[in-house]
């Protein structure tokens, strides 16, 4: 459990995944190139555990660390291999500590190139697991929407995977934010919401990133407290 009233100086937080987590194309945390730091929905996780700290346990000099290792194209395969060497290893390598917990999202690639639900799911339940075996916190999160959903088939694998990741969570206890119904057009329409949109259907704009975000907080830091 995280224990957002706990006295610390430092707060480090693993980012594992593809453009959603690298903050793709407003800036790339992995690459530093771009100009919109808040193009990524770090900087708005961040934002809300300072709030949180400042309002309810009184600390004034928390020090949140967000480490960011997504990759514009990666599918969960790949994500995977990182795991260890990027976040683990190279968090307590740079900071003496291991990470308070380790946020990890992907899927998007692997639908469009093909990639069965059962798969997607396996490689997500892996590294759950190394974070597990490590001791460390994961938190995992549903598939976020496109603008592509009107393509059945296409929403048809989302939807049979997102089930499968939300029943794996559940199981599991992993806390995890529900982005594919938080970032949805409505109930009824299971589009990104433009206002979220980037402007090619796919990524998301800094109000998209800021949404992914707040909702990573609300639907597991906050609920974890």
């Amino acid at each position: 459990m995280i224990d957002i009233n706990r006295k610390v100086k430092r707060i480090i937080i693993g980012t594992l995944g593809d453009s959603l987590t690298d903050g793709h194309p407003g800036y790339s945390c992995y690459y530093e190139t771009g100009e919109n730091y808040q193009s990524n929905y770090q900087y708005w996780l961040t934002e809300r555990i300072k709030e949180a700290f400042d309002r309810e346990s009184g600390q004034e000099t928390v020090e949140i660390i967000c480490v960011n290792k997504g990759i514009c194209g990666e599918i969960t395969e790949q994500i995977a291999r990182r795991l260890y060497n990027e976040i683990i290893y190279n968090i307590h390598n740079s900071y003496k500590q291991r990470p308070d917990f380790i946020i990890i999202i992907g899927g998007t690639n692997d639908l469009g190139w093909g990639i069965e639900p059962d798969q997607i799911v396996k490689n997500i339940a892996d590294m759950h697991s190394i974070c597990k075996n490590e001791g460390i916190m994961s938190i995992g999160a549903t598939i976020p929407p496109t603008c592509f959903e009107n393509d059945k088939r296409y929403n048809t694998q989302k939807t049979r995977t997102n089930q499968k990741l939300r029943r794996l969570f559940i199981s599991l206890g992993i806390p995890f934010a529900d982005l594919y119904t938080g970032m949805r057009t409505d109930l009824n329409n299971s589009n990104l919401k433009s206002e979220y949109d980037f402007g090619d259907g796919l990524h998301f704009s800094v109000a998209g990133y800021k949404k992914m975000g707040y909702l990573i907080y609300e639907e597991c830091i906050q609920r974890a407290h």
